[in-house]
């Protein structure tokens, strides 16, 4: 008997998962530093929220696409993070590792990590501050800012 309402309990669990994630996009600046050399660079981000939660721990995932003009030459490159998040009242404090592929003007591929912090202002719309940083190829990181809107 016991093992049936073990069975029914996680079964209600994980359906509850199904139905929760949420998707955003986004977009924002941040400022480039590292390797000798400084930019502004702009992207776009497409996440998944919730792909699980247990309390106010969760695992978010995002993409992102951006572009910078460094010297002259426009850089553009996607990036993919998976990030663990903890909830604190309106605030999203989220971490994780992330993989970048740059595309133009030249090929390379890099790891790194992301952290930031996400407020949410209501309407589906939220605010976040973040620091990305690359360890691969070579060292960089961004502080950058934006506005993300769920639905």
């Amino acid at each position: 008997m016991k093992k049936w309402l073990l069975v029914f309990v996680a079964i209600l669990g994980f359906s509850s998962l199904a139905g929760a994630q949420r998707f955003s996009i986004g977009g924002g600046i941040s400022g480039s530093f590292g390797s000798g050399s400084s930019a502004f660079s702009f992207g776009v981000n497409l996440g998944i929220e919730d792909l699980a939660r247990l309390g106010p721990i969760g695992v978010d995932a995002r993409l992102d696409l951006e572009g910078a003009s460094l010297g002259g030459v426009f850089i553009l490159g996607a990036g993919a993070s998976v990030m663990g998040t903890f909830q604190v009242a309106q605030f999203t404090l989220y971490a994780g590792p992330r993989v970048v592929f740059v595309f133009v003007p030249t090929t390379a591929f890099g790891f790194g990590a992301i952290a930031g912090a996400r407020y949410s202002i209501g309407g589906g719309l939220s605010a976040y501050g973040e620091l990305k940083l690359l360890f691969s190829p070579a060292f960089d990181w961004q502080i950058g800012v934006g506005v993300r809107f769920n639905f």
